[in-house]
């Protein structure tokens, strides 16, 4: 098995290299790839090999990606970032024989743009937040409202505002595109979740205890039925196949509601290897037809799963 992991210098690159090294061992062949040095990023440390490689959305991205498989006889990508999810999904067709971990174009659109997806969630029946864009709110209730960057990661620049006067001093200070939704309520869940496309579908709950820079470092680990039953019919509507993450929180009534979609996994995701769960090589077993379900265990009891920074000597 010969990959590549794309922005392993992210948390979750970092714990895709880990979670299949921790499968595999030196059964997988390992190509780590980030805009940054080798000595800065500490994937280059787990990994067979490290490229350095352009950011994404520049015009000599793809070409040097071309190189890296041909050079390293790569037959399976993990991409990461959103901008390089998109195009390396682009890419399939050129990519002959190379298998591209990502879902099809048109669901990596609804996870990228949140006006699309939460307009295409709730058309499909999904329960979601009120959204709109924030330049058309006219007033804000009591509760107030959360703005979100329309192409925003995770949770970074999510802001509670209280007051029109809030909504126009942050648009005024930003240059992002800026969504408005509805307050929910915690608990605040991550549910990473695996498809196979036949109809076997496997999720984690992780509701997020503490987050730093938007990623979470303290988790509760846990299984729920209404949770799953909620992937399930997600993934009907939408094909989801492969692995991916949601967030969900509650609305005023106390029901679950969607309130971000990721076309990959997250920078939690491997909170959940503590307890026995391997998304990545879950979705590399059945990519290249080996059992998976050994994998995605269930999980029994609720965990608590935390992380503290880890140091390595690059050079």
């Amino acid at each position: 098995m010969r990959v590549i992991v794309g922005s392993a210098g992210s948390s979750t690159g970092y714990g895709i290299v880990k979670s299949l090294r921790a499968a595999f061992g030196e059964n997988i062949f390992i190509v780590a790839a980030d805009t940054n040095a080798p000595h800065l990023v500490a994937a280059s440390m787990i990994s067979d090999v490290f490229v350095s490689v352009s950011k994404a959305s520049d015009d000599s991205f793809k070409g040097q990606l071309r190189k890296i498989v041909n050079e390293h006889n790569i037959k399976i990508i993990f991409p990461v970032h959103n901008t390089e999810v998109s195009v390396v999904a682009e890419m399939r067709q050129e990519l002959k024989g190379v298998y591209v971990v990502a879902s099809s174009r048109d669901v990596i659109d609804i996870s990228n743009d949140k006006i699309l997806g939460f307009e295409v969630l709730g058309k499909k029946g999904l329960p979601v937040p009120a959204t709109c864009k924030a330049e058309e709110v006219s007033n804000v209730p009591e509760q107030g409202l959360f703005l979100k960057p329309r192409f925003g990661v995770g949770s970074v620049g999510v802001t509670l505002c209280r007051s029109m006067h809030d909504i126009r001093d942050l648009l005024d200070k930003s240059t992002d595109d800026y969504i408005a939704q509805t307050v929910c309520y915690p608990p605040e869940i991550t549910v990473d979740f695996f498809s196979d496309g036949n109809g076997y579908v496997y999720s984690v709950c992780r509701e997020r205890l503490e987050v730093k820079a938007g990623v979470c470092v303290k988790a509760r680990i846990f299984q729920s039925p209404e949770v799953e039953r909620l992937i399930s019919e997600f993934v009907a509507l939408t094909g989801y196949t492969g692995v991916a993450c949601v967030q969900l929180m509650k609305d005023h009534s106390g029901n679950y509601v969607f309130t971000d979609i990721n076309p990959r996994t997250g920078g939690g995701t491997a909170m959940s290897l503590p307890v026995g769960v391997n998304f990545p090589a879950a979705e590399l077993a059945r990519v290249v037809g080996m059992p998976y379900q050994e994998y995605l265990p269930a999980i029994k009891k609720e965990h608590y799963v935390v992380r503290q920074y880890e140091e390595f000597l690059t050079r």
